[in-house]
């Protein structure tokens, strides 16, 4: 069987979806990819900008494989901007918790090729079921009440977390460049790293980087080095250095604070050098490695909860 007649095999099982309010049926084939079919849906009759696109497809691969006989099927819903070719993917900034949910459902509706039966799992299941099934799910947030729970869940991890994750990261940039005057930027779609408004590494396809550390130091701020006590610094450092201690300094003397370790570290000289150089070196070359493993993680973190795939 070839596949534009399993393809309308197939579109005639759901030749049922116009009478719940679906229209615009748009059938694809591709060698590579496979077969399926869009339909669209308006939420309501006041929004003539918004619709939801609901696909169905079944890959080649699994079509050319003669064991399976109950193909599984990609199905998924997607709400933005009506356009010719579907939907526009929606700005997640601009998205609201009660605004229909993008969800995906691979691999757990099938269909039967050989009996054109529909299944949710093993159980068998009719085409209104199952276009029913998903829409309500992709509209299930915005119901005030049956999707309450589902809402809080985007809560916590579309707006809390978050935010929260994102705030974290730029309190990491602050710190990365009070202490250095480095700007370090990473953006987790494509693991790019942004030294200085220079790309030092990205996995873009077309166009992967990956920089030396030789070409990353040339990017560094390091600017000209200074003997301070015995260790060449950058004079940003120096003077963030020398500025902080002069804040400990102007707290200490205010509060008449004098702790005992810090009488007995500037007492001696040899421990006051070893204290000054090893608190240099940790600040100028630990620190902002610390802060720059800092701001990838959290952006991750960031990214992942906002495109977290919540469970309806």
């Amino acid at each position: 069987m070839d596949l534009k007649t399993i393809q309308q095999t197939f579109i005639e099982k759901f030749n049922i979806y116009n009478k719940y309010g679906f229209f615009g049926l748009v059938p694809f084939i591709d060698n590579n990819y496979g077969i399926g079919f869009s339909i669209k849906k308006r939420l309501n009759d006041s929004d003539n900008k918004n619709i939801t696109l609901l696909q169905f497809s079944i890959r080649k691969t699994i079509l050319n494989d003669e064991k399976i006989k109950q193909k599984p099927m990609n199905i998924g819903a997607t709400y933005g901007r009506d356009n010719l070719d579907g939907v526009t993917i929606r700005d997640f900034e601009k998205t609201k918790l009660t605004d229909p949910i993008d969800i995906e459902f691979p691999d757990e509706y099938f269909y039967n090729i050989e009996t054109g039966e529909l299944y949710k799992n093993r159980k068998k299941i009719t085409a209104d079921k199952l276009i029913n099934r998903v829409y309500n799910q992709h509209i299930k947030s915005t119901k005030p009440i049956k999707g309450f729970f589902l809402i809080i869940k985007l809560f916590l991890w579309w707006k809390l977390l978050y935010l929260a994750f994102r705030y974290l990261s730029k309190v990491f940039y602050f710190l990365l460049f009070l202490i250095s005057g480095n700007r370090y930027f990473y953006e987790p779609i494509f693991k790019e790293e942004i030294l200085n408004n220079k790309v030092i590494k990205t996995e873009f396809p077309g166009e992967k980087i990956t920089a030396t550390k030789e070409e990353i130091n040339e990017k560094l701020k390091e600017g000209k080095k200074f003997n301070f006590f015995g260790y060449e610094a950058s004079r940003w450092s120096i003077i963030f250095y020398s500025v902080l201690h002069l804040m400990f300094y102007i707290v200490f003397i205010y509060f008449n604070y004098k702790p005992t370790i810090v009488i007995v570290v500037f007492k001696n000289n040899f421990i006051t050098l070893i204290y000054v150089i090893v608190s240099l070196w940790f600040m100028e070359s630990v620190l902002p490695k610390i802060f720059m493993c800092s701001i990838r993680f959290f952006s991750c973190l960031s990214f992942n909860s906002r495109h977290k795939r919540i469970k309806i």
